[in-house]
């Protein structure tokens, strides 16, 4: 989205209707003639041209839009459907001449979250590629516990993150019903009861696949030295079972991948031998690896087409 005069929305404004307060950094001087008005919310910008021209990059088209028609602390531009975080967060990640003016220093300290999801929203709206790309990392260091699954999921649909997408969804279905709070089904979004019966009919097939893992032990193909097939293949019956169980283990959710991993990590069941490392090695090559993660591709395609 593109900001011109079409997207800004000039407002002539008395001395009694103008806003009810000046944002308490970026309104750099009441009574500086040099400055660009700008009202987000009920609070009024004002920031010094020279420093806007000084690299406030991505902003061009809003500061030519209101430089071109009356603008002053009585008629500032109007930005709609903004908030005040979020014109803060951009403003100053963009202009490096105010990141690097003591008056920031007295920027109001928010929660990592509020402040980089907030970069996210304006960066995206104004098209701000760097900024969106600093958002976007910054919010993938913030740990699971404050940034979590679903919120990320929410974030990933409305801005468009596609790489986020899979991952949030592995992370949902890989929760207990239990441990979902009302907030993450708000953060399905508008279609949150489509969303979550998608998420319920991934889970179920990806616990049936799971389920039907117990009772479907994988050929194995003996090594040309093995003379105990018999013994081999009652102990690969074993051993495989014994993994399969590990992805219904009532206090950690693992992945076919998971159980995987600790089988090339296992000691070699002295029965077995390299037959065992010769199995282990042939399930790479199977759906045992891929099945889940075909599930859940095929959710991320449906609920892509939810949006």
């Amino acid at each position: 989205m593109q900001f011109t005069q079409d997207t800004l929305v000039n407002m002539s404004q008395s001395e009694d209707t103008r806003p009810a307060k000046y944002h308490e950094v970026l309104y750099i001087s009441k009574d500086l003639q040099e400055g660009i008005y700008i009202q987000v919310e009920e609070i009024l910008f004002c920031v010094p041209k020279f420093v806007l021209v000084q690299g406030c990059e991505g902003l061009a088209d809003v500061f030519a839009a209101c430089e071109g028609s009356p603008n002053s602390v009585t008629h500032p531009c109007v930005i709609p459907d903004l908030k005040v975080v979020e014109w803060e967060a951009l403003v100053y990640y963009q202009c490096r001449a105010l990141r690097s003016a003591s008056v920031t220093t007295s920027f109001p300290e928010r929660p990592a979250l509020e402040r980089y999801e907030a970069l996210l929203s304006s960066a995206s709206r104004f098209l701000a590629e760097s900024a969106r790309r600093h958002a976007i990392r910054a919010l993938e260091d913030i740990p699971e516990s404050v940034l979590r699954p679903a919120r990320k999921l929410y974030l990933a649909r409305r801005y468009h993150i596609n790489e986020w997408l899979a991952p949030a969804l592995r992370k949902i279905i890989s929760m207990k019903a239990k441990d979902l709070s009302p907030e993450d089904i708000a953060n399905l979004d508008a279609d949150a009861h489509q969303t979550y019966l998608t998420i319920t009919q991934t889970k179920e097939k990806i616990q049936e696949w799971q389920a039907s893992l117990l009772f479907s032990t994988p050929p194995l193909q003996h090594r040309p030295q093995c003379h105990e097939n018999a013994v081999c293949e009652a102990t690969w019956t074993i051993q495989w079972r014994s993994y399969a169980m590990l992805l219904h283990y009532p206090q950690e959710r693992m992945t076919t991948m998971d159980v995987w991993s600790k089988m090339t990590a296992a000691n070699v069941p002295e029965a077995m031998g390299d037959c065992f490392v010769q199995a282990v090695n042939a399930l790479s090559g199977s759906n045992f690896l891929t099945k889940e993660s075909l599930l859940v591709d095929e959710a991320v395609t449906q609920i892509s087409q939810i949006m």
